[in-house]
């Protein structure tokens, strides 16, 4: 059970990355039933994040995104393009494919990422 609902979270997590770029792109729209259907959605976005909160927050859950942050080596990802990437003081996290999954303070899943 436990290991379906970390899934199911995750996937939570995903959904609600793509909805919030949905909503920003019609709120960033010119078409005024654009972005009130942005401030609709975005309310009941509001609402589903906070019932995944409160569902992570009682099974000890937290779900690490990283993505636009600076790489630093020691995170508990694995990079998925390092191989094409050239070395570099600054690399940058350009896409989180999955999340890192910390319950009750210890790593449970590591991350996959996109660093550039």
């Amino acid at each position: 059970m436990e290991e379906s609902l970390i899934d199911l979270l995750v996937e939570n997590h995903k959904i609600e990355k793509l909805l919030q770029n949905i909503i920003e792109d019609m709120s960033n729209s010119n078409d005024y039933k654009m972005q009130k259907g942005a401030e609709k959605y975005s309310r009941q976005l509001e609402w589903f994040h906070s019932r995944n909160e409160a569902i992570k927050d009682k099974n000890g859950i937290k779900i690490e995104d990283l993505e636009g942050k600076k790489f630093i080596e020691g995170y508990n990802v694995e990079v998925i393009n390092r191989d094409e990437v050239i070395e570099s003081k600054e690399l940058t996290i350009l896409q989180m494919l999955e999340p890192i999954v910390i319950q009750n303070g210890k790593v449970i899943r590591s991350g996959k990422i996109i660093i550039g």
